[in-house]
């Protein structure tokens, strides 16, 4: 894929940014200004960073977590072939199942936290479209909680306000940070590694993270981070692979540490701290 420049601008200077990725968006929390963007404001499918959504409707319900929950044949979504997935029949605790979500992003573990959500999956996501509403989110449709379905859309704005929203659960930031986490089904104890790669490298200070993959989606990925003294929240939607997303990712630090972190006009109606 070709790349294709996003605009970022300071007092008197203009700058491009070549990126792979279709969608970008990076702000400035605690000023709230937009530091970049590029067609930030397009619906688009959002894949498995619909379960940060998930998470934050499943918390907000206060929720037994150490209730045991056993994955069911219907919280395998249609078509779904991966084979990491966490096995039909076994029995984990809802705060598990809630890890699984947001590390390996493990599609099951999301689908039973919605069915097992009090009153079922209609009432999940009617919880989940009043959560939209709540935040403002102009652009969000989520039909189902894992983000399997196509149907399940965004855009970069938006989610730059989810992520901002999602950091106000304290577990939340501490599990997408976790690098890797071991799991037990039954007799086996597996390790499951983060999907945002970036998570552990040296000079990368993580506040926040969650990556989502799909054919419609491609590689996308939202987080807050530490970037020269200063809390910044970045998404990326739309990247054709992997080395081109954290390329962009790479890239976009880059030119904001070199510019001494440039200033737009605020995002209306962003919730800081």
């Amino acid at each position: 894929a070709s790349l294709q420049p996003a605009v970022l601008t300071k007092p008197h200077v203009t700058a491009l940014i070549k990126t792979h990725s279709q969608h970008v968006l990076v702000v400035d929390e605690d000023s709230g200004r937009i530091l970049l963007q590029k067609d930030a404001d397009a619906r688009v499918p959002i894949a498995s960073l619909s379960k940060l959504m998930t998470a934050m409707v499943t918390l907000d319900a206060h929720l037994d977590m150490q209730k045991k929950i056993t994955v069911a044949q219907q919280d395998v979504p249609d078509g779904d072939r991966r084979k990491d997935q966490v096995p039909v029949g076994t029995t984990l605790s809802r705060n598990t199942l809630l890890q699984l979500m947001l590390i390996p992003s493990d599609n099951r573990a999301a689908r039973a936290l919605a069915r097992t959500y009090p009153g079922g999956e209609a009432a999940f996501l009617a919880a989940v479209q009043k959560k939209i509403q709540t935040l403002g989110l102009k652009q969000t449709f989520m039909d189902e909680a894992s983000g399997f379905s196509g149907n399940n859309v965004s855009s970069a704005s938006d989610i730059a306000r989810l992520t901002v929203a999602a950091a106000t659960y304290p577990l939340i930031s501490q599990i997408t940070t976790t690098r890797e986490s071991h799991f037990h089904f039954g007799r086996q104890d597996i390790v499951h590694h983060n999907t945002n790669t970036l998570l552990g490298t040296p000079d990368w200070q993580v506040l926040l993270s969650k990556t989502g993959l799909s054919r419609e989606a491609g590689r996308c990925l939202t987080m807050r981070l530490k970037m020269a003294g200063k809390t910044v929240t970045m998404v990326l939607l739309n990247a054709p692979n992997l080395d081109f997303r954290n390329e962009d990712v790479q890239r976009i630090r880059h030119m904001l540490e070199q510019t001494g972190m440039p200033t737009r006009q605020p995002l209306p109606a962003l919730a800081l701290n």
